[in-house]
């Protein structure tokens, strides 16, 4: 191999490991997107069982009192 086939290789290599990164770089964002949302749905879940909870003990409270 000569020089310039190794500065072409190596030249190719690094955009190859460019590519891999932006890659990367995109997954990274589209997965933090993801848990981002994950935790706004598990967030919404609690509150909708705590007024869940809150409407039965409502309810079992005026059961109790009529």
């Amino acid at each position: 191999m000569n020089l310039e086939e190794f500065r072409n290789a190596y030249l190719e290599a690094q955009n190859g490991l460019g590519n891999d990164l932006q890659t990367l770089i995109n997954l990274t964002r589209t997965l933090t997107e993801l848990a981002s949302r994950l935790n706004d749905r598990a967030e919404s879940i609690q509150a909708n069982y705590a007024r869940m909870n809150a409407v039965v003990e409502q309810f079992l409270n005026e059961q109790e009192n009529s």
